[in-house]
Parts: structure tokens; C-alpha cells; sequence
């Protein structure tokens, strides 16, 4: 008589580890709470770094676009009249807004928060303006304007 043995190999079964409940006002919750905090915060301090950053290569092209490439130095009143004309760099935009809230059958504003942004930075700017100065490229001296001019867009952050 002949036998035969046949071996069954089966994979144990593992519970999952369940996920332990934390106590509210255990050291471990105070842990989690602070790091959750403190990944927030860091986050949020990423994000307005690269909103400033990403403001200051915007003014940094307009102003690149709109100096006049044929002069080599500007004079004081010429960058003040380059500042004022950045400050109202916004105006085509505002009438556009104005027109169509112009249209008689209209309820309400349409590009109210649009129009809302656009007044906010052009007084946040002026006010600038008029008391501590509004930061912009050297223009005046012949040597940084060139320099400015041979920066790529690229290179300005944009």
C-alpha cells in the first residue's frame, strides 16, 4: 500500500493593526497638534514667499517692457514720470470694468472683486509712493540700467 502526504501551506492570517485612538489631552495629541501647526504654518510661509517674489518679478518685467530701449540714462523726473505711469498701469483695465457695469439692464457689479484688488494695490502702491518710496530697478545710474536691460525674463522670476 502506498501513501501519499500532501502538505497544505497556507499564509497565516494577520490582523491589521487598528489604528489607536489618542487620547484629547494626552502628551501625544499635544505632539500631533503641534506639528500638524507647525506644518501649516509652513506651508502658508512657503506660499507668501513665492506671492512676493512672484509680485516683484511681475514689476520687474513691466518695467523691463515699458523703459524706452533707445536711451541709455534716465534723469530723476524721467523716473518719476516712469512711476507714475506704473502706478496707473491698471487704468485700461478699470474702464473696461466701468463699461460693462455701464450696460443699462445690469444688476449687481460684474468684476467687483477684480475691481476691488486693482484699487487696493493702486492705493497700497501710491501710498508707497508718496512716503517711503516705491522700490524700483536703478534707471538713473547708466551702468545698472544696462545691466537691467540684459537680464532675461526668465531670470526675473517670471
Amino acid at each position: 500500500m502506498q501513501l501519499s502526504f500532501c502538505v497544505y501551506i497556507f499564509q497565516p492570517k494577520t490582523q491589521k493593526p487598528k489604528e489607536k485612538v489618542v487620547h484629547p489631552y494626552s502628551r501625544k495629541a499635544a505632539y500631533l497638534a503641534r506639528e500638524e501647526i507647525r506644518l501649516k504654518k509652513k506651508d502658508r510661509q512657503k506660499t507668501e514667499k513665492a506671492t512676493r517674489l512672484s509680485n516683484i518679478g511681475e514689476k520687474l518685467l513691466w518695467f523691463q517692457n515699458e523703459l524706452d530701449p533707445t536711451r541709455t540714462n534716465y534723469m530723476r523726473k524721467d523716473a518719476c514720470a516712469v512711476i507714475e505711469s506704473y502706478l496707473h498701469r491698471f487704468d485700461a483695465e478699470l474702464e473696461q470694468i466701468e463699461l460693462m457695469n455701464g450696460i443699462k439692464g445690469r444688476q449687481g457689479r460684474l468684476h467687483g472683486a477684480r475691481e476691488a484688488v486693482i484699487k487696493q494695490t493702486i492705493e497700497r502702491e501710491r501710498m508707497q509712493y508718496e512716503s517711503v518710496g516705491l522700490e524700483i530697478p536703478d534707471i538713473i545710474n547708466a551702468k545698472h540700467l544696462k545691466t537691467f536691460r540684459s537680464v532675461s525674463n526668465s531670470a526675473l522670476g517670471v
